[in-house]
């Protein structure tokens, strides 16, 4: 009988020099339980102010059925303002929530750590033991050193053990190795989960702010007026209508014209976000959007810093490049399949009408800044206003953009 340990201490050793390398993570004296029942709390927290926006969403809902007021659109606009800063404050307390998620895995994992850097001494004592009875590692001589054939096979069955204490020894220390694995690596995603959390309360805090701006605007242009109010909507749909109505217009002249020279426009696939952001602050028909009242949002708005670089989404042609001074600027590029696209809110253009652009290239800046150059009238903030239209219709860019 011949019982092969050196080969499997070998591979012993060679684990045991492994583990010796796991990172060792400093974290705070909070216990894992207290953690755990904050997180609890706080969930219970988010639960209850879920429960109350819904609450304000079902009135804004009810709301925007009645006939269009002064006193109505500021009901929902108040409405719209508590909802909004009921979501600022559940974002808190889930990037808060998250914190602590992050910090019990931490904990979890410097007890794991502990434990594995108890199982390795234990490991290390076991490998000197086996070492220390290397001398009788052959069964002959155990025979030869034992008075009795009882003496000899307690010797071997020892061995035996030893051996298969550990083995079991680095089963637990391999599960540990996968195990702290698995939890840094759900540590890197609840990492990531954070930085959308943050992400998603500086854009809550954004549209927040857009929806005190349009009630002051209503307030002080309307000046408790009805009339005043209803003089109001008409002026600024009358606005839209007009720029709606240029953009379709010189789409058509457009096509028409490179049409008529055979014009080719190189199909570069899919479209490309204009601005770095893909941050958006108000959908496609958005519901929530503050001028819903005026129109229907016939884009996607961009979260972009006042002067941001603005990008052509794909290579076409310059239709129009519109400067309306204080007003509203946009450009609008034609591409193939009857595609176009529009970037409104422009704070400074870079191309002409007639001007090819290619996809990626620099066609302005971005604004949307209340009183500044391109904004415009309709605007709360800094953003990118982003169309994409089929055959002069207005559909949803999220469909197309990459």
């Amino acid at each position: 009988m011949n019982i092969k340990i050196k080969q499997n201490k070998k591979i012993l050793v060679i684990l045991l020099i492994a583990f010796v390398f796991f990172p060792v993570i400093k974290i705070k004296s909070e216990t894992i339980d207290e953690l755990n029942q904050k997180i609890t709390e706080q969930k219970r927290a988010i639960e209850e102010l879920n429960s109350q926006q819904q609450t304000y969403k079902v009135k804004i809902r009810q709301k925007q059925q009645e006939a269009k007021s002064l006193n109505n659109e500021i009901s929902i606009l108040d409405n719209q303002i508590a909802a909004r800063t009921l979501g600022v404050q559940t974002t808190k307390l889930q990037i808060d929530n998250m914190d602590m998620e992050m910090k019990a895995i931490q904990l979890e994992i410097e007890k794991k750590e502990k434990e594995i850097e108890v199982n390795k001494e234990s490991l290390k004592n076991s490998i000197q033991e086996l070492y220390k009875k290397e001398a009788k590692n052959d069964a002959l001589k155990i025979l030869l050193l034992n008075d009795n054939i009882s003496d000899f096979f307690d010797e071997i069955n020892q061995l035996k053990s030893l051996q298969s204490n550990l083995q079991q020894k680095v089963n637990e220390l391999n599960n540990s190795k996968t195990w702290l694995e698995e939890k840094n690596k759900t540590l890197e995603n609840s990492k990531a989960e954070l930085v959308r959390l943050e992400q998603q309360l500086e854009g809550e805090q954004l549209r927040l702010k857009g929806d005190q701006d349009v009630k002051f605007m209503y307030l002080s242009r309307a000046q408790n007026d009805e009339k005043k109010f209803q003089n109001l909507l008409v002026e600024l749909r009358k606005e839209q209508q007009q720029a709606n109505a240029m953009i379709s217009q010189y789409e058509t002249k457009a096509r028409t014209l490179l049409a008529s020279k055979k014009g080719q426009i190189q199909d570069t696939g899919d479209f490309i976000w204009p601005v770095p952001s893909k941050h958006v602050t108000a959908y496609f028909h958005d519901p929530d959007y503050p001028f819903r009242t005026v129109f229907e949002h016939p884009a996607i708005d961009i979260r972009a810093s006042q002067g941001t670089p603005v990008k052509a989404s794909a290579s076409g042609y310059v239709a129009i490049a519109k400067d309306n001074g204080m007003g509203y600027n946009y450009i609008l590029l034609v591409h193939n399949n009857g595609i176009s696209t529009v970037y409104g809110h422009i704070s400074k253009i870079y191309v002409k009408t007639g001007d090819f652009v290619m996809q990626g290239d620099t066609i302005g800046l971005s604004g949307g800044m209340p009183g500044t150059p391109g904004a415009g009238r309709l605007t709360t903030g800094p953003h990118l206003h982003f169309e994409v239209r089929v055959n002069g219709v207005a559909v949803n860019p999220l469909n197309y953009l990459k």
